[in-house]
């Protein structure tokens, strides 16, 4: 699911995988290819290491990759040759169609803010996560969650009240208002990319190829009362800003992992459309008792809950734009444009909301904006071997409510176990 923030740092050259992952594919048999598809719960936002895509925020500790690493031994005899990462966060059902094909590298596409765009390869196998942007889980998590997100992410922006959005997310999921049964276009688009998937990878690999479809976790306890007068909101934590806040009450948690159970039931249905093409539908929420926001006992914001399998957003980090002039020099430009961003409360998703605000920004204006951070503050960084807005910046705020490295090693290993079970390696 793809979310937060803007700015960025474009690096000179394109990143690989960390040398571990690639020497490891190197050593195991090279005619099993594979490739993952979808959006930021496959990119692996937070996951590990960033690793390249610039707003792909592909990361090291993503389950595809760790599919790929297999620390648990559990296809190495069976090999694993080459993995096509082409995954790319804030992806909806369109986006992969148009972007996650490509024969080729294709560099940049649609533009210089997703590179590299890998090739697809010729797979075996395939997995994909795809649905929480095409439901608009991101404006649900700034509207009734976050309440906002650093400036200049909301400019343009107005506002839905929390009410309004979750109306406008669950027109987006349920036929005619009946929150127990998919959105009946939803369930097509995820059929049509499922169909398009496994035709790709028939032409390329035979009547083998084998594609398994991930859903998204429940993210709260919704029985346990502690939360009910806990507020997640970015402003008012860790400290208390005196401002009214919306609450996590039952009812509110209650109504977001409805929203997770029937958008799980829409991919079902779409994979269910398919199994005689050996697509496999992996239910990773099963995974998460004692793992979520809210459990009994836990005082949140929890940023140190080792049990936790979502990452909070790192309230520590200061989002002052007067403290960073990286970030004021990027607010400038976007403020001289703000009139371009157009957003209309009734129909705009999130992610569309984000694709209007950079289209602001060139890549001239995000090196400056690097240099500018690095003069400021020094190369020190928080998730990467050189500080850049992409790792450190964005990713480490955009991970909010995404898996963490504990969560994707449980779906690679369910993924795997399903493999093995389908193929009897």
């Amino acid at each position: 699911m793809a979310l937060l923030l803007l700015l960025s740092y474009l690096v000179a050259h394109v990143s690989s995988i960390p040398f571990p992952i690639h020497n490891f594919l190197k050593a195991r048999a090279p005619d099993f290819e594979w490739t993952a598809w979808g959006d930021s719960y496959a990119s692996g936002v937070g996951a590990g290491n960033y690793v390249d895509g610039r707003r792909c925020l592909r990361y090291a500790g993503a389950y595809p990759v760790e599919i790929s690493v297999d620390s648990n031994n559990l296809i190495a005899s069976q090999g694993g040759g080459k993995f096509n990462n082409v995954v790319c966060s804030g992806a909806k059902v369109e986006d992969v169609e148009a972007y996650q094909f490509f024969t080729e590298d294709a560099g940049a596409e649609p533009d210089w803010q997703y590179y590299p765009r890998p090739a697809t390869g010729r797979p075996t196998m395939g997995t994909l996560t795809i649905g929480g942007d095409d439901v608009d889980f991101p404006g649900l998590l700034y509207s009734c969650i976050m309440e906002s997100f650093p400036f200049p992410m909301s400019v343009g922006f107005e506002d839905r009240t929390c009410e309004e959005q979750r109306v406008f997310s669950w027109s987006l999921l349920s036929q005619h208002g009946d929150h127990d049964v998919p959105n009946e276009l939803l369930v097509g688009k995820l059929d049509g990319l499922i169909k398009a998937i496994t035709s790709f990878g028939r032409d390329a690999s035979g009547d083998g190829f084998r594609l398994y479809v991930t859903g998204y976790g429940q993210f709260f306890n919704d029985v346990d009362p502690g939360c009910d007068n806990i507020t997640l909101a970015r402003t008012a934590n860790p400290d208390d800003d005196g401002e009214p806040h919306i609450k996590l009450t039952t009812d509110l948690r209650q109504d977001f992992n409805a929203m997770s159970r029937l958008l799980n039931l829409a991919i079902q249905q779409a994979v269910d459309l398919n199994n005689e093409t050996n697509v496999r539908y992996i239910d990773i929420d099963s995974f998460l008792s004692g793992h979520r926001f809210c459990e009994p006992g836990i005082q949140e914001p929890d940023q140190n809950n080792p049990n936790l399998w979502f990452y909070h957003y790192p309230y520590n980090q200061s989002d002052d734009e007067d403290s960073d002039p990286a970030v004021k020099h990027l607010n400038a430009i976007i403020n001289k444009h703000a009139d371009k961003i157009v957003f209309d409360p009734n129909t705009t998703l999130f992610t569309d909301h984000l694709n209007a605000v950079w289209s602001t920004i060139d890549e001239k204006a995000v090196n400056k904006a690097a240099a500018l951070h690095v003069q400021r503050y020094g190369p020190g960084n928080l998730t990467s071997e050189k500080w850049d807005f992409w790792g450190d910046w964005i990713g480490w705020r955009a991970k909010v409510f995404h898996p963490t490295g504990a969560f994707h090693e449980r779906i690679y290993e369910a993924v795997v176990e399903r493999w093995l079970d389908d193929t009897g390696a």
